[in-house]
């Protein structure tokens, strides 16, 4: 009897050693990191157009997207991508006035597009008609699969929306995105 008792403690006890490793190897082999590349600057053209879907800018994103791994986790690297999720999307008027700032738009949503595909992954509808110079735009559609995108050489985010009234002059803008990235061996 006492030998079945201390096996089935050894037992236990070698199961729990067991999943706790399992628990530290996976925290080694795979972690979510945040990233947030240093900001775009664009133009703005001056808006015409009061209909929906102008195209307000466009921003062509190059980054290295190994160096910024490595910064954070050494282990990892570009090849050890699994996932990426868009998790912020900030655009700051550089040189906006009364006249020329956010309150001339009524929405705004930014798509992420690569030379064979695109997908909204921002949007703000009913924008205040208040003066403004930086704008969070809320992540739409979930957590988009955006490992084919951010892992390429270079692609773009394609600002669309629709004006409340049109602007006076072309602005200078800043893009600002976060990300966060699963990486795993």
């Amino acid at each position: 009897m006492n030998i079945k008792i201390s096996t089935l403690f050894t037992s236990a006890v070698a199961l729990m050693i067991a999943f706790s490793s399992c628990s530290k190897i996976k925290e080694a082999t795979q972690r979510d990191i945040s990233i947030s590349p240093a900001g775009v600057t664009f133009t703005v053209p001056i808006i015409t157009s009061l209909n929906a879907g102008t195209t307000i800018g466009t921003v062509p994103v190059t980054m290295d997207l190994d160096a910024l791994i490595k910064a954070q986790a050494s282990k990892f690297g570009i090849s050890n991508v699994k996932n990426v999720r868009i998790t912020g999307v900030k655009i700051k008027l550089n040189d906006s006035d009364a006249t020329n700032n956010f309150a001339n738009l009524e929405n705004l949503s930014a798509t992420i597009k690569s030379n064979t595909s695109e997908v909204v992954v921002a949007s703000v509808t009913g924008n205040a008609d208040a003066e403004k110079s930086e704008l969070t735009i809320p992540i739409t559609g979930g957590n988009a699969e955006l490992k084919s995108f951010v892992t390429a050489s270079s692609f773009s985010y394609v600002l669309t929306g629709k004006a409340r009234r049109v602007t006076t002059k072309p602005l200078s803008a800043t893009a600002t995105f976060t990300y966060t990235l699963t990486v795993g061996l």
